[in-house]
């Protein structure tokens, strides 16, 4: 990419110098107009760099409005890291900026999300049955290696009541097949954690 934005430049610069030159025989009215093509030059391909970019960025809206989208079937289909793509997408529709973690060594964290003070530690858990307390585990200690002042476990399914348990001890969010579709319109950027037995605007998990 280097190698074609310098070409774009010279060509820029040379090709109207090349020409000027030759046409009017003075050396100043070529160096002239080779600068003035080079800003020309210069102009365009921040132009270009602009619309690249608000093309990618619409692109990647529409993919992540398409993603947030989905029902529980869809859901209940996906693979782990299309379950990944999906809570990245829910987060991204309503304001945060998501990072994914490496797939090995990621420290029991598979999102790292923030949003005004809020840093986020996110395990995404796509089972056919209730998620465990190892998830809980994992997810908060990982949400110390990375930094983070909130954590939380999504799944397509319940949990356990040993996770419950521990999620209210260490303050960590769990999302359930209850709240999946709808929770990250209910997350403020700027609030704390809270116990999972304090959101009374979340509906309860069943138990498991």
């Amino acid at each position: 990419m280097e190698k074609i934005l310098g070409s774009f430049l010279f060509f820029g610069l040379a090709v109207p110098w090349y020409f000027t030159q030759r046409a009017t025989g003075s050396v100043p009215a070529g160096f002239s107009a080779g600068l003035g093509g080079l800003v020309l030059t210069v102009v365009i391909l921040l132009w270009l760099s602009v619309q690249r970019d608000r093309y990618r960025v619409g692109r990647q809206r529409r993919r992540d409005l398409k993603y947030a989208n989905s029902g529980m079937a869809a859901i209940d289909q996906m693979s782990g890291v299309e379950f990944e793509e999906y809570v990245a997408a829910q987060l991204r529709t309503t304001g945060w900026s998501v990072t994914h973690t490496v797939s090995s060594g990621d420290y029991g964290v598979d999102l790292v999300a923030k949003k005004g003070g809020a840093r986020m530690a996110v395990q995404c858990k796509r089972l056919g049955k209730a998620v465990g307390v190892a998830a809980v585990q994992q997810v908060v200690s990982g949400a110390l290696h990375y930094g983070c002042n909130q954590s939380a476990v999504v799944t397509n399914q319940t949990f356990t009541k040993a996770a419950r348990q521990l999620a209210t001890t260490h303050r960590c969010r769990l999302v359930g097949r209850a709240q999946v579709q709808i929770w990250t319109g209910l997350v403020r950027g700027t609030e704390r954690a809270r116990p999972y037995a304090e959101r009374s605007r979340l509906q309860p998990e069943p138990e498991a």
